[in-house]
């Protein structure tokens, strides 16, 4: 029958049918419902198809709260699950990134890099944390020479302690 199919043009025909041969509309009420609930799920559908093409994690929440709503099955919603857990991890470590920069801290840069990588960002968007990194990494070499030269007691060490520490950008 039409209302099983879940074939909305044949539920959308028998309904027709239905109205033109004199069906009560409680006759038809069943019918109506199966037909509304098909094309609920087709535009949830379709909102899934463009929030997976955008990847934005507010369009991905929306589609699958619709989908959700509509009585969509799990596999139906499960690409969009994982596109916002994806989007969601990305965004994160976009943040990490920035907070790790801000920082200098060579092992907060060093675990936000690991994952950004792991959260597939770009290497454009690494670069900058990575520039952030190389520096931090240079000034606290340059620091741990400083100290030896320092408790050496070295004025030949202290003075190309003191040359690498302003080439790695220390101002103390």
């Amino acid at each position: 029958s039409a209302l099983s199919s879940g074939d909305a043009s044949r539920l959308r025909a028998a309904i027709t049918e239905g109205e033109h041969v004199g069906l009560a509309p409680d006759e038809l009420a069943a019918a109506r419902d199966a037909l509304s609930k098909l094309d609920a799920q087709s535009l949830a559908r379709q909102k899934l198809r463009d929030a997976l093409a955008s990847r934005d994690p507010k369009d991905l929440q929306d589609a699958i709260a619709f989908g959700e709503a509509t009585g969509l099955p799990d596999p139906d919603l499960a690409a969009a699950r994982k596109a916002l857990e994806d989007e969601l991890r990305r965004s994160q470590a976009r943040s990490q990134l920035q907070q790790a920069e801000a920082s200098g801290d060579v092992h907060q840069l060093q675990q936000a890099i690991a994952e950004a990588k792991a959260a597939n960002l770009s290497a454009a968007e690494i670069a900058r944390a990575q520039a952030a990194l190389n520096t931090a990494e240079r000034q606290e070499a340059a620091r741990k020479r400083l100290k030896e030269a320092v408790s050496l007691g070295d004025g030949q060490l202290l003075r190309a302690a003191l040359d690498e520490g302003e080439a790695a950008g220390l101002s103390e």
